[in-house]
């Protein structure tokens, strides 16, 4: 475990040295429904932040956290987005590698966590945006939900009638 945590160190260390060799990025906070529960759903959100590579592609990190009766989970991360335009709107599929920590009642364990996300980035003016997401991977199983992000210095919403208005 101590090995995926030195990873994921190692590469935000890469990325904030290099910031000014990126073109652009985003961050961004979502609520969400996920499988984080022996029983039922948990509820729970994200803070993502990441630098765009290229027109296509973009690294990054994300943290979620989810709140279940018996278990609260939070899983840090890093993350690989694949965009493509979609009329106005953004497309991206997203893989994620970290570790889960789940805190029970009277002990916490680490796990893998590995998973994909699907969103589509609708743009709302001014580099604003909001992004439905769909999420499935382990050890969350599922999840659902809406993020709010803001999109920096980004081609991909360069040409949209939305945020040229």
């Amino acid at each position: 475990m101590k090995k995926s945590i030195y990873l994921i160190i190692a590469i935000f260390i890469f990325s904030t040295v290099s910031v000014f060799a990126f073109d652009g990025g985003f961050f961004g906070f979502g609520a969400e429904i996920n499988g984080n529960s022996s029983e039922g759903a948990a509820v729970g959100g994200s803070l993502s932040l990441g630098l765009d590579l290229s027109t296509h592609w973009a690294i990054g990190m994300k943290t979620a956290f989810s709140y279940a009766e018996e278990v609260n989970t939070l899983e840090p991360g890093i993350l690989v987005r694949w965009f493509t335009q979609a009329g106005a709107a953004v497309f991206y599929l997203q893989a994620e590698l970290g570790t889960a920590i789940l805190f029970e009642v009277d002990t916490s364990q680490f796990t893998f966590m590995g998973g994909l996300t699907a969103g589509l980035q609708i743009p709302m003016g001014k580099g604003l945006y909001i992004a439905p997401v769909l999420r499935a991977g382990y050890p969350f199983i599922w999840g659902a939900g809406l993020s709010l992000g803001m999109a920096f210095n980004n081609p991909r919403f360069e040409n949209t009638e939305i945020i040229n208005r």
